[in-house]
């Protein structure tokens, strides 16, 4: 079975902003950033496991490799990125632009165990009020949106399915696909994930 990776979506999440989710084990982050007729268009980040250090991501452009550590700065181009690890138990990285208000870049990788939590304290990233922490991981299938108090999806026109300990964003399903936690109306601040193909430079 062919990879589906790497992926480049639009990532909406409440109260946290937009990011664009880069997923795979190897990302052509100079084209998704800045197109094919860019300078620095060859730029490549790859995860890999070392014995000491652990799961890192590099940065590679014509022979020079740089290692993308938590709490340092990075250039792209023409921007700078602070690198952020929300959360240390997960190898994604959140690249947070310096320079302007674009939307942040999340590097994630394949997996049911490299994936992230959002929600109450002691998850990656806390939203105040959610109850139960959402996981969000890449799966083959599409990316896992799970939660113990339930996950609906969007079936259009404000209508929602029913809840499930989990659902799953088909990569291969076009368009804009939204996920709310909440059991029922009422239940429980809503938490919405939004996901849509990231429109970006690659098609330039």
């Amino acid at each position: 079975m062919k990879s589906p990776f790497p992926k480049a979506l639009k990532l909406s999440i409440d109260d946290l902003g937009v990011f664009h989710l880069l997923v795979g084990d190897e990302l052509p982050i100079g084209e998704f950033l800045l197109g094919r007729k860019h300078a620095e268009a060859n730029w490549v980040v790859s995860m890999g496991q070392t014995m000491h250090a652990g799961v890192r991501w590099t940065l590679t452009c014509v022979g020079d490799d740089r290692v993308l550590v938590p709490g340092e700065i990075c250039t792209l181009g023409a921007q700078r990125y602070a690198i952020h690890q929300p959360d240390p138990a997960s190898p994604l990285l959140w690249l947070q632009s310096l320079e302007s208000d674009m939307p942040g870049v999340l590097l994630l990788a394949p997996g049911e165990l490299e994936g992230f939590a959002v929600g109450p304290p002691g998850s990656a990233w806390v939203l105040e009020g959610v109850q139960h922490a959402i996981q969000i991981s890449a799966l083959p299938g599409g990316l896992r949106i799970a939660c113990e108090g339930g996950v609906r999806y969007s079936k259009g026109d404000g209508e929602f399915d029913g809840a499930r300990p989990h659902q799953e964003a088909s990569w291969s399903r076009p368009g804009q696909q939204m996920f709310w936690n909440a059991v029922h109306a009422g239940s429980g601040p809503p938490f919405f994930v939004t996901l849509e193909p990231l429109v970006s430079p690659l098609a330039q």
